[in-house]
């Protein structure tokens, strides 16, 4: 055989080797280029793994212990395919692409072990270069323990993605607000715009801000600190848009209360007036339910302000837990508003408060606007109230 290969005297590392013409016999280029590459990163090899090796043979550490294995399995791949050389199953050329191949894989096998678990970057539109989202990467396969996480990272990168998801739902309401209104004729062009652009500014700027928090914190050691600089971002950012959103819902909410409390008040002074078909004894009986009802929608709309003197944070993306819309809201607590005239109507229920008696709604239209404005004040409650009312009843009919 024209070539041998044998194991390195003095040997640098575990498994170095060294390939080499036999006395007599002179390699061809292609064979030179072979053994030239071969020592090349046999070389590569001892000085990227000597300090993990040769400084602590003994060390636990997960990284230089899989530093160790990741040259233990380059060298073996390398002896493996010199022995196939010399045989005469692997041409030389192959050999050659096979070292490259072995010394890429192992470099990047070892650039592994310098990542962080988490990686986290904004994500730049092109177009425009602004910041509109977060991306946080969570990279897998690491040596050891570096692949758990410890409960106050797993606790922060929870609050950075609930706080990103929140920025961005703001966002996008605020420019699909701007948008709609738009098409409908409600804002002038310049108007939405600028609208639109001082909400991707806005975005752009705690997008960036936040991936800050994410670097200190997640790539790096200081989830305490990061936390406290998340709780301040967010104590800036909802003074920046909270006034805005409550505002603007307030806004929506009025208008459709409006709505809703003109409607049936006309309908009540119709009847008052006894205008067309609303003068018979039927519909003359029953208008302080219109009044009721009208109160209700007046009172829907002060529950809000009185049931959110401030916003927290978590309340910008869904300022209402049951996610309805204004005037759908209105109609829900119109319509239970009503059940609660019905209650009074029949008896079912009766209410004293003072001076103040619920049988007589039915003739002190002033009673019924009272009585209506307390049930849209106590929205909530009242929901709560007609289920347990409707489930007494249900209950007494299954057992009668």
């Amino acid at each position: 055989m024209p070539f041998t290969c044998s194991d390195r005297s003095p040997k640098r590392f575990d498994g170095d080797f060294v390939l080499g013409a036999a006395p007599g016999y002179t390699p061809t280029v292609v064979e030179q280029a072979y053994i030239a590459k071969l020592e090349e990163v046999l070389k590569h090899l001892d000085s990227d793994c000597k300090k993990n090796i040769e400084r602590d043979p003994n060390s636990k550490d997960a990284k230089t212990i899989a530093t160790m294995q990741f040259c233990v399995n380059a060298v073996r791949r390398l002896r493996r395919d010199a022995d196939e050389f010399i045989s005469g199953k692997l041409m030389a050329a192959i050999a050659t692409d096979n070292v490259l191949v072995i010394k890429g894989q192992y470099k990047g096998a070892r650039n592994r072990l310098d990542q962080r678990l988490f990686t986290v970057a904004a994500q730049i539109d092109p177009a425009t270069g602004m910041a509109t989202d977060l991306a946080v990467r969570v990279n897998s396969d690491l040596p050891g323990q570096e692949n758990l996480p410890p409960p106050e990272k797993q606790a922060l990168f929870n609050a950075i993605a609930m706080t990103n998801s929140v920025m961005v739902a703001v966002h996008h309401r605020t420019t699909e607000s701007a948008e709609r209104n738009l098409q409908r004729g409600l804002l002038p062009t310049s108007t939405a715009r600028q609208k639109i652009n001082s909400a991707n500014r806005l975005l752009d700027e705690f997008v960036r801000k936040l991936a800050g928090v994410g670097e200190v914190g997640l790539q790096g050691p200081h989830a305490d600190l990061a936390k406290l600089a998340l709780n301040d971002l967010r104590g800036q950012y909802v003074s920046r848009v909270a006034a805005g959103i409550k505002n603007n819902y307030v806004r929506s909410l009025g208008k459709a209360c409006l709505v809703a409390a003109v409607l049936l008040l006309a309908i009540y002074v119709g009847i008052k007036l006894k205008y067309g078909f609303l003068e018979s004894d039927y519909w003359q009986g029953k208008k302080n339910f219109f009044v009721l009802a009208a109160g209700g929608a007046i009172g829907t709309w002060l529950s809000f302000s009185i049931r959110r003197v401030t916003l927290a944070f978590e309340d910008l993306a869904v300022l209402e837990e049951d996610l309805l819309d204004p005037s759908l809201r209105v109609a829900f607590v119109v319509g239970l508003t009503s059940l609660v005239g019905l209650l009074f109507w029949t008896g079912a229920v009766n209410l004293e408060i003072g001076n103040l008696k619920t049988a007589t709604f039915k003739n002190s239209g002033s009673i019924s606007l009272l009585a209506g404005a307390f049930c849209g004040i106590a929205e909530r409650a009242l929901a709560t109230a007609i289920s347990g009312r409707a489930a007494a009843f249900v209950k007494g009919v299954a057992g009668g």
